[in-house]
């Protein structure tokens, strides 16, 4: 899986937020803590604009934008209805859009 494009379903494609939330994107290992871009200031934002969302919102763009799964797959891993996911995402987004501006 790993990183994949947005999911298909999503109408509200931002090539600007995705990217950021693939460089926002958690790394294994040692140097677990240490950005991609380290002068990218937009990922430092996003990142704080993802503390500022719900938990379950949090973890729905995580599965969807780090574990590369479609929203049907995280409604069921999250043992959601597929539309309430699919809401959940679309608005969190929203949200990351205007907070970052």
């Amino acid at each position: 899986m790993g990183d994949t494009a947005p999911p298909q379903e999503d109408p509200m494609y931002d090539d600007e937020l995705d990217d950021l939330l693939r460089a926002a994107a958690p790394r294994p290992g040692p140097m677990a803590d240490v950005l991609a871009h380290p002068a990218d200031v937009r990922v430092l934002d996003l990142r704080s604009a993802l503390e500022r969302l719900k938990p379950i919102d949090q973890e729905i763009l995580r599965l969807v934008h780090w574990d590369g799964l479609s929203l049907v797959e995280t409604a069921e891993l999250l043992g959601k209805r597929a539309g309430t996911v699919r809401s959940r995402y679309h608005r969190a987004r929203s949200s990351l859009r205007r907070q970052l501006g």
